[in-house]
């Protein structure tokens, strides 16, 4: 009988350290999913532009803040068309779409973006790039894209750093 007992508390002992295991792993080692991250990161870009004489830009802004965002794809795509050039413009359509849940184009355009040189929004185009690969679960693509954040002092380099330690 003694000898049962024995058996049976060291079972009990093994499930039991096995199930502390698990849920130790589960929210110590891994608290948040890849996915859940872009959730917790993303914050709309707020509305920083003054439209002076630009009926056009300050109604697809409005429309921006409002989170009203075909609208505002729609007057923002015009726009770029006009003047592709323009990076406030290019940066505020592709944080329209990622607004917008349409990730892809968001990223696309981000990418478009930066290839202007001497943005403005060369530090948020990059970090909502970042997170527009987060969503569609590009790791190497949004990994690259925070370390290029965190190589020096910037608005999002500690948003970077904190990002690419729970990546």
């Amino acid at each position: 009988m003694r000898q049962h007992n024995r058996w049976f508390y060291g079972l009990s002992l093994a499930i039991g350290l096995l199930l502390l295991g698990t849920l130790g792993y589960f929210f110590l080692i891994n608290p948040v999913s890849r996915t859940e991250l872009f959730d917790q990161y993303y914050d709309p870009y707020p509305n920083i532009v003054a439209t002076h004489n630009d009926d056009s830009l300050a109604q697809a802004l409005q429309w921006y803040t409002d989170q009203q965002y075909p609208k505002a794809v729609t007057y923002l795509k015009q726009m770029v068309k006009r003047a592709p050039e323009n990076d406030t413009l290019q940066f505020y359509l592709g944080s329209t779409y990622l607004a917008a849940g349409q990730l892809s184009k968001a990223s696309d355009t981000f990418q478009a973006a930066l290839l202007t040189s001497g943005s403005e929004f060369v530090d948020p185009m990059r970090w909502y790039l970042a997170l527009a690969y987060l969503g569609q679960e590009q790791w190497p693509e949004a990994q690259r894209t925070l370390e290029s954040l965190t190589q020096y002092n910037n608005l999002y380099s500690k948003q970077a750093k904190e990002l690419l330690d729970a990546l």
